[in-house]
């Protein structure tokens, strides 16, 4: 196997950046991990597609990061009714929510970026999303059941759902951002 390329090849597979597939090979980036379905998934995730998917997932998924700490008040009277505990230990209740889902994070990101390795990574990112999707219908009944574990649970599974977008999406973007 030719593991150089020419200088024709380099630049024919510099030019190819932004239009979906590589000049040199006529693969889809990441073709290696991408199934026979892959020219589907090319035509119907056009460039421009695939960035506007990610930046309003993105969106989503710094919304939902970001909402303990944007409502805290909410989730102390939460914490408060759900555990009994004194109201000078709520705070660390509250601590514990961001906690487990920057631990549940932190651990599946790097699970995620070794799976991308081994499956397709849009499959890899629609699982870590399905995940996410899983984790926010849990979060919501949290309330009902009026449950601080079942939040625990949300959270840790929220974690898990967003790491698989945020180490896969930078190298997409990068595949398949239009020049400029």
């Amino acid at each position: 196997a030719r593991m150089a390329l020419t200088r024709a090849e380099y630049q024919a597979l510099e030019n190819s950046v932004g239009e979906g597939k590589d000049k040199v090979s006529g693969k889809a980036p990441f073709s290696s991990s991408f199934s026979s379905s892959s020219r589907m998934i090319t035509k119907i995730f056009t460039p421009s597609r695939v960035i506007w998917m990610f930046v309003v997932v993105n969106l989503l998924n710094y919304v939902d990061r970001g909402i303990i700490p944007g409502a805290p008040n909410q989730f102390q009277s939460f914490i408060h009714a759900t555990t009994s505990v004194p109201e000078s230990s709520e705070s660390t209740y509250l601590g514990l929510l961001q906690s487990v889902f920057i631990a549940s994070f932190s651990v599946a990101v790097v699970v995620a970026g070794n799976f991308v390795h081994i499956y397709p990574p849009f499959k890899v990112m629609g699982g870590g999303l399905a995940i996410w999707c899983v984790a926010v219908f849990i979060s919501g009944f949290a309330r009902p059941l009026s449950s601080f574990n079942v939040l625990v649970l949300g959270r840790a599974l929220s974690g898990v759902g967003e790491a698989s977008f945020q180490c896969i999406a930078p190298a997409f973007i990068q595949d398949y951002a239009p020049n400029s």
